[in-house]
């Protein structure tokens, strides 16, 4: 029998993905589909049309070829293809986004409920990610590139909180099989779940709660994840160079990785790469952004207080922290620092849709900032807490209305 607290989490997991969804899929047919969502519906309409096959006649392959240049991740493919057998909708590949935006809302309430102790910062924490302007477009967009790796994400988060406090080794190789997971999910799924992977094991080891012997089930388990890509480019190994070869690692730098190194030295890719990841700091992009819907940037203005406030708690900790907790923060934060690197590594100045786990780590953070004054228990402290909220709720109320409801 379910206990008062889990039917209470599990009430607000259904509250949260129906405001999500509803939000998120509102008007979804409004505006038309952009470049980038052609792709998705493309895909869906052509296995529809051909009874699951691609265009090299290939019956649900790993990957679903369009062209000869151009090939599609599964997750997203064939969630569509699934929302728009069962309801068919225009485009259906805003509603999947949907769907998937709405999980990505309700797996932050469960870990921020579980890292802060106290479901009102779960709530808190998926309220500013339900509201994130970044994430609200991408949930509300049938781009390749998005908010389908959100999931897979968190629950690799999920799973390496357990594992930090139980030491189960079944919750760390669930965390590595989500990791491989988010390459399944979009072309930049690859390389964020490797900066993920990175930054949880160097966590984790910080803290002595990671060692040789607990790494083989996750290897294991990453391993079972990874094998349908394998066999795939066994089989189909022409397929590579346009899939994880573009998206993630060139086979001109496996054969040859010295290659990667003089790359990877090249004073102009260098200051090309370092521009890109540091105007995603810029504060005029970061917190305000005259082009966009009611000014908003990445993330609403008055989240800034808080993301201020959480950078001045990880440096000087009101309180001891757990091992665990610490792990936690550790990730969360250098995620959202090294986020920025996956738009990057594509050269693609601004996609804030191939880092979307930089309003997800921001939120975290900015959660943990709420926390940093509300437990100050001084009735300014409180203040500074209440009024950058309300004014979140205002700026969100006229960005939506800006984006959905009355665009310009």
């Amino acid at each position: 029998m379910a206990s008062p607290r889990h039917r209470q989490d599990a009430a607000a997991a259904a509250l949260l993905a129906t405001v999500a969804f509803g939000l998120y899929s509102y008007r979804a047919d409004e505006p038309p589909p952009t470049a980038n969502e052609k792709p998705l519906t493309a895909a869906v309409d052509l296995l529809s049309a051909r009874g699951g096959r691609d265009d090299a006649g290939r019956f649900l392959p790993v990957f679903v070829r369009l062209s000869s240049e151009l090939w599609l991740p599964p997750v997203p493919v064939y969630t569509t293809l699934a929302i728009a057998t069962v309801r068919r909708t225009e485009p259906p590949g805003r509603q999947s986004a949907a769907a998937f935006g709405a999980l990505g809302v309700v797996l932050t309430y469960a870990f921020a409920s579980d890292l802060f102790r106290r479901r009102a910062f779960g709530w808190i924490a998926a309220l500013l990610l339900l509201s994130n302007p970044a994430y609200v477009a991408s949930a509300r967009s049938g781009a390749l590139d998005g908010v389908w790796v959100i999931p897979p994400l968190l629950l690799s988060l999920l799973a390496v909180r357990s594992f930090a406090e139980t030491g189960s080794h079944r919750s760390l190789a669930a965390a590595a099989a989500a990791l491989v997971g988010c390459a399944y999910a979009q072309p930049s799924g690859a390389f964020l779940g490797v900066i993920a992977g990175t930054t949880a094991v160097t966590g984790l080891g910080r803290a002595r709660l990671l060692g040789i012997r607990d790494t083989w089930r996750a290897a294991l388990a990453a391993a079972a994840v990874a094998l349908p890509m394998a066999l795939w480019f066994v089989l189909h190994p022409a397929s590579y160079v346009d899939t994880l070869g573009r998206w993630f690692l060139h086979p001109a730098y496996i054969r040859n990785p010295w290659s990667l190194v003089l790359r990877l030295m090249n004073w102009f890719s260098l200051a090309e790469w370092a521009s890109i990841y540091w105007n995603f700091f810029d504060p005029t992009r970061l917190l305000y952004s005259a082009a966009g819907p009611a000014s908003a940037g990445t993330f609403l203005m008055a989240v800034g207080v808080f993301l201020g406030m959480a950078a001045y708690d990880l440096a000087r900790p009101q309180r001891p922290r757990t091992a665990e907790e610490s792990v936690l923060l550790w990730i969360v934060a250098v995620g959202f620092v090294a986020s920025p690197l996956v738009s990057a590594s594509f050269a693609e100045p601004g996609a804030i849709q191939k880092a979307l786990s930089l309003p997800l780590f921001g939120t975290i953070l900015g959660t943990l900032g709420v926390r940093a004054l509300w437990t100050r228990q001084s009735k300014w402290a409180r203040a500074a807490v209440v009024l950058p909220l309300g004014l979140a709720l205002v700026q969100f109320v006229a960005f939506y209305r800006s984006l959905v409801i009355a665009p310009a």
